[in-house]
């Protein structure tokens, strides 16, 4: 081959031309030339459409992965699956008693901060199925959402695994319980249903206890009137508690299970 005509190979070449989309029609482009090769230029459109196309599968894996991780977020902070739909937008009121109960958990998710700085707690206390749980998983998400580390659960469930740690090397009770003590927010459920041994009291005392001292907030949530409280809570603890601020929000309407949302 001689130089001529290799260097005529190795030479690209720049066309303009008007070239054709099957699914756009014509267009204006370059048709290149290089080693006996021709680069025609991508519809403008095609390309438009594929780069749209895979911005939204991006966004869609964003928000995928965005869902697997929050999810992950609330199963490990115990919320209750049946709750995780649920949030302060979708609580129905129907009396100004409600809507107070709504104003004040929200306003305390809303100045955490404020509240975790002096270790204020909130006491949920009133009759079944009047929203208790549910107020208290859309505090909870939203702390969570925004990073805190929150634990929710069961006071039964609770005991009951601070127990399991008893013989066990993997973890000891002291560890479980300086855990419990050192969240962000610690959530509590059905304060009353324990069995109520002194040393169940006990236990629950040092976690409580430690999280008063500490400065950590704690939410506790009962199916008993306010001053039924004494009964499954030391006195001592039940002003601690209530100290720094501590809100009680009553709960005292029927129960809203069973009823229809209003328009």
């Amino acid at each position: 081959m001689d130089a001529k005509r290799l260097t005529d190979l190795l030479h690209p070449t720049v066309e303009p031309c008007v070239l054709h989309c099957p699914t756009h029609g014509d267009y204006p482009g370059e048709l290149r030339r290089f080693l006996n090769q021709e680069i025609k230029t991508t519809c403008p459109r095609c390309a438009a459409e594929q780069a749209e196309a895979a911005h939204r599968d991006a966004e869609a894996r964003a928000a995928e992965e965005r869902r697997r991780a929050r999810a992950r977020r609330y199963r490990e902070a115990g919320l209750p699956l049946r709750f995780w739909e649920r949030d302060f937008d979708s609580y129905r009121t129907r009396s100004a008693e409600q809507r107070k109960a709504l104003a004040t958990v929200r306003r305390y998710a809303q100045q955490f901060a404020t509240f975790a700085e002096r270790g204020t707690c909130l006491l949920l206390c009133g009759r079944p199925g009047t929203g208790k749980t549910h107020l208290a998983v859309a505090l909870a998400k939203t702390l969570l959402d925004e990073g805190h580390e929150v634990r929710f659960s069961g006071v039964r469930p609770l005991l009951r695994e601070i127990r399991e740690t008893w013989g066990h090397r993997e973890e000891r009770e002291s560890a479980m319980i300086h855990r419990l003590i050192h969240l962000d927010l610690l959530i509590l459920d059905e304060v009353g249903m324990q069995f109520g041994s002194d040393a169940e009291r006990l236990l629950l005392f040092d976690v409580l206890n430690g999280r008063y001292e500490e400065l950590k907030p704690t939410v506790l949530i009962g199916n008993l009137a306010v001053d039924a409280l004494p009964d499954y809570l030391d006195i001592r603890l039940l002003d601690r508690l209530r100290e720094n601020g501590g809100v009680v929000v009553p709960f005292t309407w029927s129960s809203e299970r069973g009823l229809k949302a209003v328009a």
